[in-house]
């Protein structure tokens, strides 16, 4: 089966889709998003990940740059808190199961990097909403106190059960508070949050026996704050939250910091927008905040991901990217990408493998929702969008041996939301159709032959107006197809331009509000992907030819724009999206994937595991561990075809051929780690391995001294 580590969805079509579309295609992820509003996140500072769980119970690791689709929790439960346990390399997730009607109940599941497994203790907490946890290091407990529904409480977890705590004196029942470990004091702290009827602005301190109130001063009455530790300065970082009183500034974007003694502000230059709804986790230098949501004049969920080392803020993993646009670059057949991030337009490549800043000479202008596509003689063009609220741009911007400039030439009337698509066969970038500032839809057609626009005027049928269309080059026919649903129109319409007149090619579709279309050669046909705002729907369609457009199964996760489809230069289908716009996720038919092919056995249940974080491709780097081992013992991880047959001791193993990747002691929760670097040669890509391992284990089942591993299927695509 496939296993919960980044797998892969198969896209097996209908047998009544011609030949031309019956390829069985694989999606999968080579970057993620996550909407960081209110998740659950943790730190495992033995793997160096952090761990988010979302609302519908998936599992997503962050490794400093990207977010990676892990595992998910069993059944109908949705996650209240988790937190690391260093001691025991497992993160303890406190759960609700709703499975069980109303109310729900506590559930407590742990995560070893691989899977939720779920714990039965004897005692659990009752039910609640917004509970907080932190771990103590010092005493090896989890410590969970209140959540909404007014809860007073103190609970530990152990390991094996929870244990109620009955101090004399508590703090006052609360929800959505600051809670954190200070491990140079060996206390946990809980500070402000909201009881039934206001916002607190308290600090108290758990040392394992009693509660005590901290009786100096404090930061304003704040809810929804978080709270983390910083090792390195060995001191407690508040930040963000809501405010106690109207008189407050709203959201403070600036942190405090409690050093054992007294609470302070902070002045930090550049310190990002205020927030709540967001998170924050301990991290080697610092602490870490993940996204949030920001106030009544600034509603936008925040995307970004950031570090604080009590001098300066900043930014980690991809930014947060608006409106983005793709075209495939003629000479290297790369997609380019041109997004706008934090106010500036950012132009990036995709090879294939991984999205890196173009480096480009001179500037262009920031914009949303305009449009770019291949010129002839391998340039760039890129025409309007929108500055501010909605003040809509014609200018025409050209892109030639990496230099931007603006071409002064008259052309389309400003607009944004428009179609555009490059003909190569006749030389030509049509655009076709938008929006101005003012609302008004357009239905003109213009070509652009590498020094002028030319507007177009066919006889014949014509388009209806429409803005956020598709529209790409179909190299079958030679001809330009677009799609999308005009104004005055009933249903989404297909049409195809010539280069001197118009055709309809089909009106039967449902209306959609965006549409993203590309040649799939994969396919071989024409990939349509239509997007609908209120319903949150995503539908792939191919087009069949003399039938019309088919819908595809497994369509791509998240919301699309227009122009975040394409194909990159191994022609994978390229799909830019998710939350944030900055997920990848391709198409393939030799995409890469992971199998748990063979169980491990061991003394202990369940025995240890090769597991791989990075899907294998050709040119990128895998990084392999080796988990649920015997602590501090010596462990073998080895590589090999994956097609033998044979008996070590009483297990199994597929590996023919072994070779030892690495030699090494498990850390101190019988981990290992190894990076196995795959060339780019096109020669791997479809290549099969195997990863298994075998570690010392007391009284294990291979001369009552060893434990194997479950062994790794690891097909390389692209």
């Amino acid at each position: 089966m496939l296993p919960t580590i980044r797998c892969a969805t198969r896209w097996v079509l209908p047998s009544l889709l011609p030949l031309s579309l019956v390829h069985a295609q694989e999606w999968t992820f080579a970057s993620d998003s996550l909407r960081m509003q209110a998740t659950p996140i943790t730190h495992d500072a033995d793997r160096g990940r952090s761990i988010a769980v979302t609302l519908q119970g998936q599992t997503f690791e962050h490794d400093g740059r990207d977010w990676l689709r892990t595992a998910r929790l069993p059944g109908a439960h949705q996650p209240l808190a988790v937190a690391y346990q260093a001691h025991r390399g497992r993160v303890l997730g406190a759960c609700l199961d709703v499975s069980v009607g109303w109310p729900p109940q506590f559930r407590t599941f742990e995560y070893d990097g691989f899977e939720w497994r779920h714990r039965t203790p004897d005692h659990e907490p009752p039910a609640r909403f917004q509970t907080h946890l932190a771990y103590d290091s010092a005493r090896q407990r989890v410590v969970l106190f209140g959540g909404s529904g007014m809860f007073d409480d103190t609970w530990e977890w152990d390991g094996r059960d929870w244990l109620r705590r009955l101090p004399a004196v508590r703090p006052p029942a609360r929800s959505e508070a600051g809670f954190a470990y200070d491990a140079g004091r060996g206390v946990t702290v809980l500070l402000g949050g909201r009881d039934s009827g206001s916002v607190l602005g308290d600090h108290w301190e758990w040392n394992g026996t009693t509660w005590t109130r901290f009786l100096g001063s404090v930061p304003p009455p704040r809810s929804h704050t978080q709270l983390a530790y910083d090792h390195s300065r060995a001191r407690l970082v508040a930040y963000g939250g809501f405010p106690g009183t109207p008189s407050t500034p709203f959201f403070q974007p600036q942190p405090w910091e409690f050093d054992g003694q007294s609470w302070s502000q902070r002045a930090v230059s550049g310190a990002p927008l205020g927030r709540f709804d967001h998170t924050m986790v301990s991290v080697p230098g610092g602490v870490r905040v993940f996204g949030g949501r920001g106030g009544p004049l600034d509603p936008e969920l925040r995307f970004d991901i950031f570090d604080y080392d009590g001098a300066q803020f900043v930014a980690r993993g991809r930014p947060h990217a608006a409106s983005t646009t793709t075209a495939r670059e003629s000479l290297s057949g790369d997609l380019m990408v041109l997004s706008q991030v934090d106010g500036a337009a950012l132009l990036q490549r995709w090879d294939g493998t991984e999205l890196k800043t173009e480096p480009v000479v001179g500037v262009l202008p920031a914009r949303n929702q305009s449009a770019m596509a291949a010129g002839p003689g391998g340039s760039l063009l890129v025409f309007g969008g929108y500055q501010g609220l909605s003040v809509a741009l014609g200018d025409t911007w050209r892109l030639q041996a990496g230099q931007w400039q603006q071409m002064q030439v008259p052309g389309p009337s400003p607009r944004y939301g428009h179609a555009m698509a490059s003909d190569p066969v006749r030389g030509k970038v049509v655009l076709f159709g938008g929006t101005n500032s003012s609302g008004v839809v357009h239905a003109d057609l213009w070509e652009w032959d590498g020094s002028a626009w030319n507007l177009q005027q066919p006889a014949g049928a014509v388009p209806g107006a429409m803005a956020y269309a598709g529209m790409a080059f179909d190299p079958s026919v030679g001809r330009v197809v677009l799609h999308g649903t005009p104004v005055q129109g009933f249903q989404a319409e297909t049409w195809e331009w010539d280069g001197s007149g118009w055709s309809l090619v089909e009106a039967e579709l449902p209306p959609t509000d965006l549409a993203a279309l590309t040649w799939a050669p994969s396919l071989g046909a024409m990939l349509l992907v239509r997007y609908q705002i209120l319903v949150g729907a995503t539908v792939a369609f191919g087009l069949q030819r003399g039938t019309g457009w088919i819908a595809l199964p497994h369509t791509p996760l998240g919301p699309v724009s227009p122009g975040s489809l394409g194909v990159d230069r191994y022609d994978s289908l390229v799909v830019l999206g998710g939350d944030d716009r900055r997920s990848v996720q391709l198409a393939s038919v030799t995409a890469p994937y992971l199998l748990r092919s063979v169980r491990g056995c061991s003394a202990v249940s369940p025995a240890p595991r090769v597991v791989s974080h990075d899907l294998p491709r050709a040119g990128r780097d895998v990084r392999l561990e080796l988990l649920g081992a015997a602590p501090a013992q010596l462990a073998a991880l080895y590589l090999g075809s994956p097609f033998g047959t044979q008996r070590i001791g009483g297990c199994s193993s597929v590996l023919l051929e072994p070779q030892v990747l690495q030699l090494a002691l498990t850390n101190g929760v019988g981990q290992l780690q190894h990076t196995l670097v795959v060339p780019n040669a096109p020669v791997l890509v479809g290549y099969a391995l195997s990863a298994q391992a075998l570690s010392m284990e007391l009284q294990g089942p291979v001369f009552a001294a060893f434990a194997v591993s479950d062994a790794l299927f690891l097909n390389i695509g692209r």
